[in-house]
């Protein structure tokens, strides 16, 4: 029994670890990376997303994908979220407005699977081309 103890403390420890590792990971990325659950709600943004577009974590984490696109008034189709919990990837240049002006981003949303082949959710990271853009 203290052996089975030992393991479940150490499992729930490495996995802390690994999840503060990640999480760190995430954050020093130059790309805005989001993650979304499989009904479309929007549970983790890292630094860039809210630099990018000028809105606080705490307003974002929670949001349904479909409210974030339109509150920053992106060019991209309302169902197409209903592609992704079917397993296909989206893979496109978009624009948006941000508190700078308007911005060129390519995003990239990629279905998160279980074990088992099901959809649980995505992660959506989106690359700001603007500066690019300009210099055409």
């Amino acid at each position: 029994m203290t052996l089975a103890m030992v393991k479940d403390i150490t499992f729930a420890q490495r996995f802390e670890e690994l999840q503060l590792f990640l999480s760190n990971l995430v954050e020093t990325l130059d790309v805005s990376v989001m993650l979304i659950d499989v009904n479309g709600f929007i549970t983790l943004v890292n630094e860039a997303v809210t630099r990018r577009v000028g809105i606080p974590k705490q307003k974002l984490v929670s949001l349904h994908i479909s409210e974030y696109i339109q509150l920053i008034r992106a060019d991209l189709p309302v169902d197409f979220f209903e592609e992704i919990k079917q397993g296909k990837q989206l893979s496109r240049e978009v624009t948006h407005e941000s508190p700078s002006g308007r911005k060129h981003i390519y995003v990239n949303m990629v279905p998160v699977s279980d074990d088992q082949g099901k959809v649980i959710g995505a992660v959506a990271m989106a690359t700001d081309l603007t500066d690019l853009k300009i210099r055409q």
